[in-house]
């Protein structure tokens, strides 16, 4: 909405022209912007800031102002014109644009010296500021009137004479008094004669400061006669010469508190008997939770990422095997994390830490102390957040749960012995059921056909089949024995093995085998010198697996073994790979290392090699996996604990 009636400023057209660069540059300054129509409403010029306003340039020049497009809506230039051009009188009002920037349009008319209407002179003043101050001040004056409406203390302001001239609308549940009762007199009325000087003095002692003066307590008369205690609290108001106009202040009604005084004095004194008590048990508790801390190995830790300040309790220090005397860091307690678990750590905390919806994380690693032995951490994390959700802090405890690591590892371990225990019953079971039976049968069977006296060919070849099943029953009988007694042996102690001697000794007992094979062997032990082992069950682990590999040849191709020992994290590495035939691994898996297992029936064998490095390797505390594929060789890979 423009407003009309602004004063008519006339410019001549001679001086016009003279002033045109010097305004330009003045106007740039001062933030408006200009712009010049003739009385046919064409643009005869515009300063650099109509570029804010209109999609204009030079090219410009000469159009008619309604063929320009402007910025904003609901400021029509020419209809206003029209109205200057009818009235020779000048227009403002306000503009906002698209863009949210408010402006002051001023629209006035100039003439030449002989009083001939020339054009209009349109003015742009940017008022965005002033606006949203407006609005701002608004906003606070809104807010203010909420509060005072709803708080249940009551609000007050006096001129410098002590003339009441604004109270909330809880003064009347407060005192009993509405606006219209108190509006007008003179806060003496309200206060007694006794403390009407000191509270007078209190507020004008504190008119020198611009702070809030302290609060004072004094009675007042409320409309019913009787009085109250209040607590008051206020400010002098002082106009742009920081001179003082008045006074502001808030009352608290707190009679109750006062009548009610030696009964708190009372309770003080209680409170602090109880508090006394109270700390006494805390300290008493932080004792327990020390020592607590220290039976269960517990420490906790603060981290403050705002600050960057870390404390520690003196278990973590323990713990972590840090000095009291070093720093206080994280860089410090990320060192003793073991190489292989920081990355785990870092990035679970700093997921955790940058999921707003996340208030806790649990992370369980290793730690290693500076003498190199290892311990087990689990930690657990709690994370304070502020209102946008970044995390701001965090405090954290860490058990050293080693002890409770190596029983769980214990119980697994006597777990997965059961379980092989109970799978090889399972196969002793099936090899008494069936090998062992169906010798036995054979045995019986043929007794009872045999006839005694009669020397023809029959009674020989039932002789010739009774030692057949006696002998194969003898071999089951062996390749049991052999079973139990490498878990009889499972309670030697294990030996630093060398290497050398145990695949020479193992090279030269099958020398006949590649020799006759023309097999190529090609061993590679790396750093390794040395392997953690019963040494009998390393060199049938090594004979079972070369012979295998000779045994399983493609005699189309060259033999070719390769026996590769190394290091890998906590295990040495065997690996035992050939170019046989080769057999259907992946088809295969749950039979590779069952007893009496063949893949390859026409090549003599009797199933059992295998079998055993299983029952070796595991009983040394280690694994074996195996690779295979029909036609391209196979890779056995043994991993042997480097630490018993």
């Amino acid at each position: 909405m423009f407003l009309f009636g602004e004063n008519k400023t006339e410019v001549t057209s001679e001086c016009f022209a003279d002033l045109v660069s010097e305004l330009n540059a003045v106007l740039k300054t001062a933030g408006v912007a200009t712009m010049l129509l003739n009385k046919d409403f064409e643009v005869q010029f515009f300063s650099e800031g109509i570029h804010n306003l209109y999609n204009i340039s030079i090219k410009d020049i000469g159009k008619k102002i309604k063929d320009i497009p402007g910025y904003f809506a609901g400021c029509d230039i020419t209809f206003y014109a029209e109205k200057i051009i009818e009235n020779s009188i000048g227009f403002k009002g306000k503009v906002t644009t698209g863009r949210g920037k408010h402006y002051m349009k001023r629209m006035i008319p100039f003439s030449s010296k002989n009083k001939t209407l020339n054009g209009i002179i349109v003015t742009f003043t940017d008022i965005t500021d002033l606006v949203n101050t407006q609005m701002a001040l608004e906003l606070s004056e809104n807010r203010f009137r909420d509060m005072a409406e709803v708080a249940v203390d009551y609000f007050f302001e006096l001129s410098v004479d002590g003339t009441i001239v604004y109270v909330s609308p809880s003064m009347k549940e407060s005192l009993g008094y509405s606006k219209e009762d108190v509006l007008g007199r003179n806060i003496s009325e309200f206060i007694p004669q006794n403390e009407l000087l000191y509270v007078v003095q209190h507020s004008f002692k504190h008119t020198k400061g611009k702070n809030s003066y302290p609060a004072i307590t004094h009675h007042v008369i409320k409309k019913d006669g009787s009085l109250i205690v209040v607590e008051a609290r206020g400010k002098a108001i002082r106009n742009d010469k920081d001179e003082v106009i008045g006074f502001r202040a808030i009352n608290r009604n707190i009679t109750d508190r006062i009548s009610n005084e030696k009964e708190q004095e009372y309770l003080n004194k209680t409170l602090e008997r109880k508090v006394a008590e109270r700390t006494s048990e805390l300290a008493e508790k932080q004792r327990q939770l020390v020592a607590a801390q220290k039976i269960g190995r517990v420490g906790s830790w603060v981290w403050n990422l705002e600050k960057d300040t870390v404390d520690w309790s003196d278990m973590i220090f323990e713990i972590f095997d840090i000095d009291k005397s070093s720093a206080v860091s994280f860089e410090n307690f990320k060192e003793r994390i073991h190489k292989s678990d920081i990355d785990y750590v870092l990035s679970t905390e700093q997921k955790a830490m940058s999921n707003k919806n996340v208030n806790s994380f649990q992370t369980e690693y290793r730690i290693k102390h500076r003498n190199g032995n290892e311990f087990f951490i689990d930690a657990t994390v709690h994370i304070y957040r502020n209102k946008e959700g970044r995390a701001i802090k965090l405090i954290g405890a860490a058990q050293d749960i080693t002890p409770l690591k190596l029983q769980e590892e214990e119980r697994q371990k006597f777990i997965n012995e059961l379980m092989q225990t109970n799978k090889e019953l399972q196969q002793f079971n099936y090899i008494v059921s069936h090998n062992l039976r169906s010798s036995v049968t054979n045995l019986i069977g043929l007794s009872n056909i045999y006839q005694k006296g009669i020397g023809d060919k029959r009674n020989d070849k039932i002789v010739e089949n009774i030692l057949e099943s006696a002998q194969n029953l003898d071999g089951v009988i062996k390749d049991l024995n052999q079973i139990l007694q490498i878990r009889s042996n499972a309670s030697h102690k294990k030996e630093k093995v060398e290497l050398d001697e145990v695949l020479n000794s193992v090279v030269k007992s099958l020398d006949l085998q590649i020799q006759q094979a023309n097999a190529k062997i090609v061993i590679e032990y790396n750093s390794i010198k040395k392997i953690l082992a019963i040494k009998s069950y390393l060199s049938s682990i090594f004979y079972n697996l070369i012979s295998n590999a000779i045994k399983y040849r493609n005699t189309e191709n060259s033999c070719e073994i390769k026996v590769i020992v190394d290091e890998f994290g906590k295990f040495t590495r065997i690996v035992v790979g050939d170019n046989g035939l080769g057999f259907d691994a992946e088809n295969n898996k749950d039979a590779i290392f069952a007893l009496y297992k063949r893949f390859h029936p026409r090549i003599e064998g009797k199933g059992i090699g295998l079998y055993l490095v299983k029952v070796q390797v595991e009983t040394l505390g280690g694994s074996v996996e195996v690779e295979s594929r029909v036609g391209e060789g196979t890779k056995f890979t043994v991993y042997l604990p480097l630490t018993d």
